[in-house]
């Protein structure tokens, strides 16, 4: 960045050096921002991933709203995403479907999550309607979670990154406001296929449905073992 006692009017970044403005050659890892974008450049290259970069795996689904109370479905539905990938990604493009449609809508912008971070993707953004939830994305109305069993599929063109398909209670949780939550060890794209792995959020949040948006998740409770009555 420009280091202080430089005169930055927005236009030119220093009025008193012509080599550092807005068109100039960014030299790399010498610590100044010579063409005034907010950083220097690096020779390490694109400090992002971009989603064509993605491979299987690089993110895991790990928690879903499917059925609020707090709020209606069209404000209150939300999921979360975890990057498995270890760099920071830019889901720019990322796609967002189910089996009937794998591109349903796609993420359209810079968005960045963290290697090692998670981001709710929410269908309403407003926290105050979507019932107390801090969206890192809002995908609108244009896709919706089924109540009772559906799939969440993450793609780029035909690329499956992570998909899960719950079924109305069969494996996977079906609660009414409160998440479904993959318990904190299974955070992999093949544990979350399988629904045992799976719990109904318990913490509460925002206006008073369960769940943990944007954290990590707790471990699920173990069934207790069978009494033996002999």
């Amino acid at each position: 960045s420009v280091p202080s006692g430089f005169a930055d009017n927005g236009d030119d970044c220093r009025d008193n050096v012509a080599a550092i403005n807005p068109g100039a050659y960014d030299i790399e890892d010498d610590g100044i921002d010579q063409d005034c974008d907010g950083v220097d450049a690096t020779s390490g290259g694109d400090p992002y991933l971009t989603v064509a970069d993605l491979l299987p795996g690089d993110l895991v689904i790990t928690e879903v709203m499917q059925n609020p109370s707090a709020a209606s479905d069209s404000d209150g539905e939300w999921f979360e995403v975890y990057n498995a990938s270890g760099m920071d990604i830019d889901l720019n493009d990322l796609q967002i479907g189910d089996d009937d449609n794998w591109a349903t809508t796609s993420v359209v912008g810079s968005t960045i999550v963290s290697a090692g971070q998670y981001i709710v993707f929410a269908e309403e953004g407003d926290f105050a309607v979507n019932g107390g939830v801090v969206a890192d994305y809002d995908y609108s109305s244009s896709f919706a979670l089924g109540n009772s069993s559906d799939e969440l599929i993450l793609s780029v063109g035909k690329v499956v990154i992570d998909e899960i398909a719950y079924d109305n209670g069969s494996t996977f949780p079906d609660p009414s406001g409160a998440s479904m939550s993959l318990d904190a060890s299974s955070t992999d794209e093949l544990l979350n296929d399988d629904g045992g792995n799976w719990c109904e959020g318990v913490d509460v949040y925002g206006d008073g449905d369960f769940g943990t948006p944007g954290a990590e998740n707790p471990a699920c409770a173990s069934e207790p073992a069978p009494v033996d009555s002999d």
